[in-house]
């Protein structure tokens, strides 16, 4: 069982991770969509859910959760570049909130904080957690894979 000064030390080391991976989420978050971001926004805001899933012009090769997230995301902020890139600001967020899980875990605190830092930092990442693609989630999945491979090994 963890102590209370192994709990705080956690929120405090995900606290200084988090918002600077918050902060280079935001900026530029609201520029133009790029063509393949653009044929994800089309989906979104096709009328009905299946033509959000299917096209017949062409593969619809978006993960259906990703949609479904995008578009409860836009229309509870409604239609804007920055709307359409909150779910892959989240899901970044959550893909380094696991890796400081898995990482915490398994490693000491330093290298902990390196695996942590060299994710959040990685310009690939900053990349993918603004762009309105699947990418962070895809991220996000294997950071979670990673903790519950962890967590059941403990186990």
């Amino acid at each position: 069982m963890p102590s209370t000064a192994a709990k705080k030390g956690t929120a405090v080391f995900l606290a200084v991770i988090l918002l600077p991976t918050l902060a280079l989420g935001i900026y530029g978050i609201q520029r133009s969509l790029w063509l393949d971001e653009a044929w994800v926004a089309n989906s979104v805001l096709a009328p009905s859910l299946s033509g959000m899933f299917y096209y017949p012009d062409w593969l619809q090769s978006t993960p259906p959760l990703f949609l479904l997230l995008t578009r409860a995301a836009v229309s509870v902020s409604g239609v804007s570049n920055s709307a359409f890139r909150l779910v892959p600001l989240a899901l970044a967020l959550l893909a380094i909130t696991a890796m400081t899980a898995v990482s915490r875990r398994l490693l000491s605190p330093p290298f902990a904080a390196l695996a942590c830092a060299l994710l959040a930092f990685n310009p690939t990442t900053i990349e993918y957690s603004r762009t309105c693609k699947q990418y962070s989630g895809e991220v996000a999945a294997s950071a979670l894979i990673l903790l519950c491979t962890v967590l059941y090994l403990q186990h």
